[in-house]
């Protein structure tokens, strides 16, 4: 018998100073599944997404692209290729089980997503 849900996993820190941040495309509103409302933090702010390139350094070098959530009434302003800071940057282990498949992956939120210049000219 397939499992019928995952357990609930609490956030993950995400040690900002070990990752690097670069914005990879648009920030875009998140969306229900009817593809039209908009969804919204449990405050009622807006969600975004942010296509972001994470990065860290070590023994091995390794990039992926990510989404990162953050809530805003407004879209963060970031622009392709710019470095970006996170404030509280953590992970979620997400699992779900839709037609009989197992999907599972990872889900980045931050507090907010800004450039060093941003936050030197605050």
């Amino acid at each position: 018998m397939p499992p019928t849900g995952f357990p609930r996993y609490p956030a993950i820190p995400v040690a900002t100073n070990e990752v690097q941040l670069v914005c990879a495309g648009e920030p875009r509103t998140v969306l229900e599944d009817d593809g039209v409302t908009e969804r919204r933090s449990p405050d009622g702010v807006r969600l975004w997404k942010v296509p972001c390139m994470l990065g860290s350094s070590g023994q091995h070098r390794r990039s992926e692209i990510v989404q990162v959530t953050i809530a805003s009434e407004e879209a963060p302003a970031v622009e392709f290729g710019e470095r970006l800071e996170a404030d509280r940057l953590v992970v979620f282990f997400w699992g779900m089980e839709r037609n009989g498949e197992l999907i599972a992956g990872l889900s980045f939120r931050a507090d907010s997503l800004r450039t060093p210049t941003a936050r030197k000219a605050a």
